[in-house]
């Protein structure tokens, strides 16, 4: 085998192998609703599928810390306790506290780290606070979907930090369509 041959082929292996959300690495996914963001190019990111009618899809989820628990429902939602009509729910032990609304679902690239996508809600509780919730929208290959429940920053008092592991944070074609965000063997042999 010739050097260059190995070379290339380790190139190939590299760039098959980089996760999907680096080809999107300086794009902005714009707000379509508070479900699904575009990415302007006929790719979306369609949380849709993710949701559940009315409930929870992710109750009663403890932060890493084991301070608090906290209710999560992308694109519908739902009610919990003092919580009424949240996308985030916080429950203390003995207080609720709604931590954010669909309505206010912002898409949003980390400014650090524009490849990733947050979604922001935020919602003015009872008490006069705006609580904010980032989730990070993290593209997985398969598997079931799951939140990561970070929990209030230790830095910034009533911001939540979640991280949904997803297929569906993946970009895709249209709302439907497979995933075309990675790379193909072709296109790779094209630039080469």
């Amino acid at each position: 085998m010739s050097p260059t041959y190995v070379w290339m082929v380790g190139v190939l292996w590299m760039l098959v192998s980089c996760s999907r959300r680096h080809v999107y690495a300086q794009k902005t996914c714009t707000k379509v609703n508070s479900c699904k963001c575009s990415f302007g190019d006929g790719t979306v990111i369609d949380l849709t599928p993710v949701g559940e009618s009315g409930k929870a899809k992710f109750p009663d989820q403890w932060d890493t810390n084991f301070i608090a628990q906290y209710s999560y429902n992308p694109c519908q939602d739902f009610s919990e306790g003092t919580c009424s009509s949240v996308s985030v729910c916080q429950y203390t032990g003995s207080d609720y506290y709604e931590c954010g609304k669909q309505s206010s679902a912002a898409f949003v690239n980390d400014p650090n780290n524009p490849s990733v996508v947050n979604v922001v809600y935020s919602a003015t509780g009872g008490d006069g606070v705006t609580r904010t919730s980032q989730v990070t929208l993290n593209c997985v290959e398969s598997g079931p979907d799951s939140l990561d429940v970070l929990g209030e920053s230790p830095s910034t008092p009533a911001f939540y930090l979640f991280q949904l592991n997803s297929v569906h944070c993946c970009p895709k074609k249209g709302s439907g369509a497979a995933a075309a965000a990675a790379i193909s063997v072709g296109s790779i042999l094209v630039i080469m």
